[in-house]
């Protein structure tokens, strides 16, 4: 499902909102006596995906999202949708930034992928994060020793990360493992646009990610690599890109 909030007055000027400032947002609004509510969108629990991911929010709109199809996560929206009628003015220190929600929507046809057959081509809108463990950061470091890339070891990398993303995500969602025979036949390739890219995930935190397209011979998740939850490794293509005034 996908929980989406238009502004009544889209941001203006060089300020910008990021998917830490919505769940922010979001953990404020809900009572501190609500802590199913609260620990299903502000997660917490190393080790398992977050139920909801924060998309990268545009100018006009922001957006949650869950896979999860069960009863518990249609209540736990249910009760964030009354929540943010309650509190539709959003506040931001940085940049003053003051914004006020005039509708909200949600689309239960926000399906996770089915992995039917046939070449895609998806642009990683957001750094797709290839490595979240001590051990993985180092070997990502060496990917850029003396200031060059080893391209083939970054797309191993990233590969191995994207996979592993799927396997993970799926079981923690729909509580059980992905068919064998997906991960099997799965074949990713990435264009020549590939970049390797290190990002600040927040204070003394940081992380390898990619930018550039990927080509792969299934239909992928919308979401890939680590650290989804904050928005991070969305892949659109042009035409959702345009929808969501992204070029």
């Amino acid at each position: 499902m996908k929980l989406i909030c238009i502004f009544k007055n889209g941001l203006i000027g060089s300020g910008r909102l990021l998917p830490r400032d919505i769940r922010n947002y979001i953990n404020s609004i809900i009572p501190e006596k609500e802590k199913e509510l609260k620990d299903f969108f502000a997660w917490h629990k190393k080790g398992e995906s977050s139920p909801v991911i924060y998309q990268l929010p545009n100018r006009k709109s922001f957006a949650i999202l869950s896979y999860k199809e069960d009863s518990q996560a249609k209540k736990m929206f249910s009760e964030l949708i009354d929540l943010i009628k309650e509190n539709r003015k959003l506040s931001f220190k940085k940049d003053n930034i003051k914004l006020e929600i005039e509708n909200i929507k949600i689309n239960d046809n926000f399906k996770y992928t089915n992995f039917e057959d046939g070449f895609t081509e998806k642009r990683i809108h957001s750094p797709l994060i290839i490595a979240s463990s001590n051990q993985d950061y180092a070997k990502s470091r060496e990917l850029s020793a003396n200031d060059n890339i080893d391209m083939k070891k970054l797309k191993t990398l990233a590969i191995d990360a994207i996979t592993q993303s799927i396997i993970k995500t799926h079981r923690d969602w729909f509580g059980k493992e992905i068919d064998e025979s997906i991960i099997d036949n799965l074949m990713i390739m990435f264009k020549n646009d590939l970049e390797y890219h290190v990002i600040k995930y927040k204070d003394n935190e940081y992380y390898p990610a990619i930018r550039g397209t990927i080509v792969c011979n299934m239909k992928l998740p919308d979401y890939l690599g680590y650290k989804i939850g904050l928005g991070y490794g969305e892949l659109t293509n042009l035409k959702q890109m345009q929808k969501r005034g992204l070029i």
